[in-house]
């Protein structure tokens, strides 16, 4: 499989001066705890004794997700205030790794399965605006392998070639190439406003997501996010996003998510001192209604769901040294 992407991003920034602490290391364990389950409509064309000609097809999954990751950077980065918010383009090499597991029993099918998923990464930018990255993700199924090369036009114009490979223990290997673009616009020292847009070789493939960033002076500040994915031939369509996460000061906020398969983040974020903080979430559904199909469970379809429930708690422990 073979695509092509381009990824465009303008960042605007409005703030006043502020002190920004300055991190060469980032740390973060995360911990998912999530169900969800449906009622699906069905009919059968085989009537009895093989299968009732209609009902309901009842699905139930639980997945737990546990992750550690790390990332050191070879020179310091900057906070835009908040102790958790940086730069919308990174413009320091770094490497990094990241371990994850997840446990997903289906009810349905009766059964459980378990996943390991390791990556490391690293990114090198060159005095003369060139930018070099790879990566390298061992799962249980398959093994992916991304490498990128970019350049800076401007300091705020960022282009980069990607290609990745991903080569299947039980299927034909995949390939992809794929173009991004990054433009930020610097307003002042904090706030800013950003885009960025992936177009697929097949152009009716494309991402275009917007974060917005403002300080309000006293502590106060606010981010905005929006994405929107299209997608041509792929099952689940369209999707989109809206979140936004308000900070009382640089240790402390709240978040809020949309999307467009009804459901709803609510979030809380504090920091115990410069270097350690704790983010918990909940998410659900807020409709019994679902149309569509679940991208990270592909094996589970829902076509006019009836009885449609979603619950999943976040937990995480961040530590920026």
């Amino acid at each position: 499989m073979k695509g092509f992407k381009v990824s465009v991003v303008p960042l605007m920034v409005l703030a006043t001066g502020v002190t920004a602490e300055e991190y060469k290391s980032i740390t973060t364990l995360s911990y998912s705890d999530l169900e969800y389950s449906f009622h699906d409509h069905y009919n059968s064309p085989m009537g009895w004794p093989y299968f009732p000609t209609s009902g309901y097809n009842a699905k139930e999954v639980k997945n737990k997700t546990s992750t550690v990751g790390t990332t050191y950077y070879f020179g310091g980065k900057e906070t835009l205030g908040p102790l958790k918010e940086f730069e919308y383009i990174n413009k320091v090499s770094n490497i990094s790794a990241q371990f994850s597991r997840y446990e997903i029993r289906n009810d349905y099918l009766r059964n459980d399965h378990h996943q390991n998923s390791i990556s490391t990464k690293g990114e090198y930018f060159v005095e003369n605006g060139v930018v070099l990255s790879a990566t390298i993700e061992d799962q249980k199924y398959a093994n992916i392998y991304d490498q990128s090369i970019g350049y800076f036009f401007t300091p705020n114009v960022l282009v980069k070639l990607n290609y990745s490979n991903t080569d299947f223990k039980y299927f034909d290997e995949e390939e992809e190439f794929s173009l991004t673009a990054q433009y930020s616009h610097q307003l002042s020292d904090t706030g800013y406003l950003g885009f960025t847009m992936n177009v697929a070789e097949e152009t009716d493939n494309h991402i275009l997501s917007s974060k917005y960033f403002v300080d309000f002076g006293n502590d106060k500040y606010l981010s905005v996010e929006a994405s929107y994915y299209h997608g041509n031939g792929r099952i689940w369509g369209d999707a989109s996003e809206l979140s936004a996460e308000f900070y009382f000061n640089k240790e402390t906020s709240v978040n809020i998510a949309y999307d467009e398969n009804h459901r709803y983040k609510l979030g809380f974020s504090h920091f115990f001192n410069q270097n350690i903080a704790v983010d918990v979430a909940y998410l659900a559904a807020a409709t019994n209604k679902y149309n569509g199909y679940y991208a990270e469970f592909g094996y589970l379809e829902c076509d006019d769901c009836d009885a449609y429930r979603y619950d999943e708690y976040r937990l995480g422990l961040r530590v920026q040294l």
